[in-house]
């Protein structure tokens, strides 16, 4: 058997996320087998620890977002419609984005061992381009600067 090698970058980046300076984690999965995804972690006093996971391929973009704090929602609903604007504006891609919100968000375990699905649900095969993936994550961070 031979096993497909996921390859991953990580990145752990300082930003100010609306008054509060704090450190991001950012992931970017590349691998041939499945589409790209894009993961970022963080806390802030605000909203809690957060998650953020981005399934990119061809065809679309679908993201998850998980929070904690219950406080942080609609700010958190402000950045999806600035994420989906960023996103799908550039390249008419589909974008649908979730947001949940969790008492047991545990970081740790967050990006890993789940199987990429296109917006349609279906598995996808299309490869993202890197750069769709890194465009993706520049989308979110940035609105998260808002």
């Amino acid at each position: 058997h031979s096993f497909p090698t996921r390859r991953s970058s990580d990145y752990e980046v300082p930003m100010n996320i609306k008054g509060e300076i704090t450190s991001v984690n950012l992931k970017i999965y590349h691998n041939a087998a499945e589409a790209g995804k894009v993961s970022v972690t963080f806390e802030t006093e605000k909203f809690g620890k957060v998650a953020a996971e981005f399934d990119v391929t061809d065809r679309g973009i679908s993201g998850m977002v998980v929070y904690e704090n219950k406080a942080g929602k609609a700010e958190l609903e402000e950045l999806e419609q600035a994420v989906k604007r960023e996103l799908s504006g550039e390249n008419e891609k589909k974008v649908s984005i979730h947001l949940v919100q969790s008492n047991s968000l545990d970081l740790g375990k967050f990006g890993q061992d789940r199987q990429i699905q296109g917006a349609d649900g279906k598995k996808s095969t299309a490869m993202a381009s890197t750069a769709m993936l890194y465009q993706t994550a520049k989308a979110f961070l940035t609105a998260l600067k808002g």
